[in-house]
């Protein structure tokens, strides 16, 4: 989809000096062989998994404004929605057809503010310090829909690190031209957006229980095959982050897990405490100890078996079991054989009714592993049954 935007070049009253060259923004937002790589083209392009097209973005001005930064201060929350208009009339009146652009960035060559305006009419970028990734990414985001980032827990905003909606609370790296850019986005605020590649997903089958080990590439790394995110129930969205590129100043490839709630997206802590998960880390619940199956309650576990930085490759084992949902009023039996020897139980004896013999001919008729699950569940009756009783002797 193209979403181009019109970059317009102002300058207040105050001053006709200018932080930038126009080949600066040039390369910064529009198409350019000279300019770094890392550029708002770029940036849109990996976190829509390439749904956004920014390509026909154009740059604008140097226009003069007919105001001081004494006028848009005073302007208070008004201020950036009044600069976006003033600064579209400029173009305007310079002949340029704005209609084609998905939205405005202006940026002036005085003051210091940066942020999407309150309509989200445009992004304002003043001076010589915000027009860089690192800010115009959070706030051509607000444009696009994305609201900040948060950690689970808490509903203070800025707290995930590790994406680009939580502002200059991120760990952005530097770079030649543009000095800071990144981090990333986040794929729970990639899918809020429809920009996650639904067909890279691995997700689980919904009806059986599951033990499945799996690879994830880098969550921005398109050209390389495999899954680019996993999907657990809950919702949740796994992705796999690597040092390098818009991720460059992160702490380690890691692991990242998200849900997202109420417009926001909120980073998940492992078993083990840490946000970004590395090999022997999990998500979900503990592994039960003794490990016996214990067929009442449900299970639900995701591994981070490896991670290679250098392939580009996090190895994930998954592992589900759904809860035996019993009926309010059940016959013991049901559960405790299987299908087939439940049947020849009814065949032969009220299910009310266990008798030691006719039980005795039903195992004979399984296998010994049949009579081992059998046995098994059997146990965890008698187990519930004796905490039953326990209790109920209490409240005597």
């Amino acid at each position: 989809m193209k979403t181009s935007w019109a970059v317009i070049l102002c300058k207040f009253t105050d001053g006709d000096d200018e932080p930038f060259s126009k080949t600066y923004y040039q390369d910064l937002f529009t198409p350019s062989e000279s300019g770094s790589n890392w550029d708002m083209i770029r940036y849109f392009r990996d976190y829509s998994h390439g749904s956004l097209d920014l390509t026909e973005s154009r740059v604008f001005g140097w226009y003069s404004l007919d105001k001081s930064v004494a006028d848009y201060n005073a302007l208070g929350q008004s201020a950036r929605d009044h600069l976006v208009n003033w600064a579209r009339a400029a173009a305007a009146a310079n002949g340029v057809d704005l209609t084609p652009f998905h939205s405005t960035v202006v940026c002036t060559n005085r003051w210091h503010d940066i942020g999407a305006s309150p309509s989200l009419s445009g992004v304002i970028a003043q001076g010589p310090n915000t027009p860089i990734p690192r800010l115009l990414s959070h706030e051509m985001c607000h444009v696009y829909g994305l609201q900040h980032s948060r950690i689970h827990g808490s509903d203070i905003d800025y707290m995930d690190p590790w994406d680009t909606m939580s502002a200059a609370s991120v760990y952005s790296a530097t770079d030649g031209q543009f000095m800071l850019i990144g981090p990333g986005l986040n794929a729970a605020n990639m899918r809020s957006r429809d920009w996650l590649d639904e067909s890279r997903v691995w997700k689980p089958d919904g009806a059986s229980n599951l033990d499945e080990t799996f690879t994830l590439r880098t969550l921005v790394r398109r050209d390389l095959p495999g899954f680019l995110a996993a999907e657990m129930p809950g919702p949740y969205l796994v992705e796999f982050r690597v040092r390098e590129g818009w991720d460059g100043a992160i702490p380690r490839a890691a692991v990242l897990i998200h849900r997202f709630e109420g417009g926001h997206s909120y980073l998940m802590p492992g078993n083990l405490g840490s946000s970004d998960l590395i090999a022997g880390d999990s998500f979900g619940d503990a592994e039960p100890d003794p490990p016996v199956v214990n067929i009442f309650t449900g299970f639900q576990r995701l591994d981070v078996l490896s991670i290679d930085a250098t392939a580009n490759e996090a190895t994930l084992r998954f592992r589900r079991r759904h809860a035996h949902e019993i009926p309010q009023a059940i016959d013991p039996m049901a559960v405790i054989l299987s299908g087939r020897a439940y049947l020849i139980w009814l065949e032969l004896h009220h299910p009310h009714e266990p008798n030691v013999a006719e039980v005795r001919a039903v195992l004979r008729k399984m296998s010994s592993e049949e009579r081992r699950s059998t046995l098994e569940r059997a146990k965890a009756f008698t187990a519930y049954g004796r905490v039953f009783e326990e209790a109920a002797a209490e409240q005597r």
